[in-house]
């Protein structure tokens, strides 16, 4: 990874977030954010920023002006927590979403996570009807053995219309022992909840399965970095026809100079994820972010 050159005090960053789908569903977040760490606990960081979120539909749309605060907490070399809160002023909607992650990694080959949020249905639909999302998850990544690593991951999720569901991730990666730029990996994701939802995309049974090949490395003297990676596989929804997916993605990160610098990643896929939409149909859902670091 490109990273900064020498301690920051102080970070400031602007980020332009967008996403559209075939579906004429498209969204933008602006957002301007300060962090640094504490003078008397250079183990806690703590940031705050606003911002302006807008989601648009083919008809309609709505927009909420957002303040938000993280806060980063070590408290050892193996064990992290990572805290944020956002307030939401909207037109039809004013909630307080949330996450916190505790990650822990103990003597190799573990690596654990836990985590806890409030979201909500980002669609005007979900919106409208006041829904959130109530998350509580874990992961555990085991390895790597020759190169080899196991990832298991668990959620369970109360949805706002009444709907319960879980979530199981399962991946295996490998890192070839010829060269440490290419990442191999399979994916596999099930849903199942209580029932499909109405006004988003929420089915009561959902399989992928991924396989992921990634090539990355560091660039003009290590300063930059960037990766590109492609995949493709098959969804199944409500035990129904199977469809292929597939999914393509690029990230450039770096620094020009010991205090200014940009990240960007972006990319395409033919399904939008949990709560957008199914593959099939032609359907394309696409996103980008781009953001200028400066740090002191």
């Amino acid at each position: 990874m490109a990273a900064q050159s020498g301690y920051a005090q102080l970070q400031a960053e602007s980020s332009y977030w967008l996403s559209d789908d075939s579906d004429d569903s498209t969204q933008q977040r602006v957002f301007a954010d300060l962090s640094r760490p504490l003078a008397d606990a250079p183990d806690t960081v703590l940031g705050a920023g606003v911002g302006h979120w807008r989601l648009s539909e083919s008809d309609d749309h709505t927009s909420f002006r957002v303040a938000r605060g993280r806060v980063e907490h070590a408290f050892s070399a193996t064990t992290q927590l990572e805290a944020s809160a956002s307030l939401l002023d909207g037109q039809a909607w004013s909630p307080t979403l949330g996450t916190a992650t505790l990650s822990h990694m103990p003597d190799r080959p573990f690596y654990v996570e836990l985590s806890a949020s409030r979201g909500l249905i980002d669609t005007l639909a979900g919106i409208d009807n006041h829904w959130d999302i109530v998350s509580v998850g874990g992961s555990l990544d085991i390895g790597p053995f020759a190169g080899f690593t196991v990832v298991g991951g668990y959620t369970q999720q109360a949805l706002g219309d009444g709907n319960d569901r879980a979530v199981y991730v399962l991946r295996l990666i490998h890192e070839p022992a010829f060269s440490d730029r290419w990442l191999v990996q399979t994916r596999t994701r099930l849903l199942r909840a209580d029932f499909d939802s109405v006004g988003f995309f929420a089915p009561e049974r959902l399989d992928e399965h991924l396989l992921l090949v990634t090539y990355r490395r560091p660039v003009f003297q290590e300063r930059w970095f960037f990766s590109i990676e492609a995949g493709g596989g098959v969804q199944t929804v409500n035990r129904g026809e199977r469809k292929g997916i597939y999914t393509a993605d690029l990230v450039w990160r770096g620094w020009f100079n010991d205090h200014f610098g940009l990240d960007g990643r972006g990319g395409c896929m033919n399904t939008g994820g949990l709560d957008t939409r199914a593959a099939g149909g032609g359907y394309m859902y696409c996103q980008a972010v781009v953001s200028l670091l400066w740090s002191w």
